[in-house]
Parts: C-alpha cells; structure tokens; sequence
C-alpha cells in the first residue's frame, strides 16, 4: 500500500474534490457532515481553536497495490481509523473517502482518502515530524495485518563520504 500525503489551508477545495458528483463516499471518520458544504463549515468552527495554524488540513491518499484483493468498506473503514491513530490524529476530526473512480488496465482499483484536522479537540497542534516515516511504518504494518502485497521501502540516503583537504599552510581538516 502507498501513502501519499499534502497540507493545506482550507478543506472545502478538498472536501469538493473528494465528493462532488458521488465521487466519494464516506465510509468511516469523526465528523458530521456529509456534504463539501458541511465538512467545511464544521472545519472552519474547528479551526477557531487555533486561527494562527496554517496549513491546518492534512490530506492522506492510500492506495493498494493493483494486484491486492479487493477490500470490504469494513476492511477499508478499519484501515483508516488504524492509519490515523498511528499517525497521531486519533483525538482530530477526521473523514474517510472511498474512491472507486481510478481503474488499472480495465479494471477497477479503489482506494482511500483521508481528510483530518491538524488540530486535536483541545487546540494543539498534530505535529507533523516524522510523518512520512510514521506512514510507512504504519503501511507496512497494515500490509501485514490485512494480507496485502508488501510495497519495498524507499532506498535510503547514503552518507556523503569523508573527505580530507589540505589548504595552504593550515593542517588537514575533514569536510563532511
């Protein structure tokens, strides 16, 4: 499973694109609304517990391999409230998003949305450090619990060699 994931300042642009014309349908999360109108409207009440956060909506995209089997919504409805907690939004409002409108060669590959607050119920701020290594430990875990083909880790950066330089009359030093 891949995890892609952006911030934004608002979630109606997000909230449109995720439901407009029965794109989406919601299929787990925390919050009321079931329209783009409502989740906005409710997030924008939310965001007044710290107007200063800008980029206050996170936005996670998480996609299945094309050769996994297919998922009930209950499987789907547990993956994201799994991915959220281990993520650190478990107190955030949040809404889940099945799409069921991407296929791969003809054949139809859904995959899962998810809108969540930067902020939990108190204000605070979900801090985002980490967070792309988070996802991954959390993807593989999931992959794991749920049968689904493991997708190989990112390579790893490789340290920079050492390398020593000698300048006019001053000793050796080492450049990292």
């Amino acid at each position: 499973m891949i995890c892609k994931k952006t911030c934004g300042k608002g979630g109606r642009g997000l909230a449109e694109y995720l439901l407009r014309n029965g794109r989406g349908q919601i299929i787990a999360g925390t919050m009321a609304g079931n329209t783009p109108r409502e989740l906005a409207a409710e997030l924008g009440q939310l965001r007044l517990l710290n107007p200063r956060l800008g980029k206050a909506i996170a936005h996670f995209s998480l996609n299945p391999s094309p050769d996994d089997q297919p998922l009930s919504d209950e499987q789907l409805e547990a993956i994201a409230a799994r991915f959220i907690n281990e993520m650190g939004f478990g107190d955030s409002p949040w809404v889940g998003v099945l799409h069921r409108d991407t296929h791969f060669e003809d054949q139809p590959r859904p995959h899962l949305h998810i809108l969540a607050l930067r902020l939990d119920r108190y204000g605070r701020t979900v801090s985002d450090a980490n967070d792309f290594r988070r996802a991954e430990v959390s993807m593989r875990g999931i992959e794991r619990d749920f049968g689904l083909i493991a997708v190989p880790d990112p390579p790893r950066r490789k340290p920079h060699p050492t390398t020593t330089t000698t300048t006019n009359k001053e000793d050796t030093m080492t450049d990292t």
